[in-house]
């Protein structure tokens, strides 16, 4: 008597084809969600520079917008 199940190898190769794929898929997104996370914080400080540029110096502090 055999209690032992038999698993075809091709359905079994299947499943890990399926999971392989998955989980490419997901680090692609992952590497895709940081590109664009680095890619908005140099937005971010390129428009904060900007803004600090572009705010007049020399007018007294009372005067300044905050």
């Amino acid at each position: 008597m055999d209690n032992m199940i038999h698993v075809d190898d091709e359905d079994t190769r299947d499943v890990g084809n399926k999971m392989y794929k998955k989980h490419k898929a997901r680090q692609a997104a992952i590497a895709e969600s940081k590109r664009q996370n680095e890619e908005n914080r140099e937005n971010h400080e390129a428009m904060r520079q900007e803004r600090e540029q572009s705010q007049p110096r020399d007018m007294p502090i009372e005067m300044q917008t905050f």
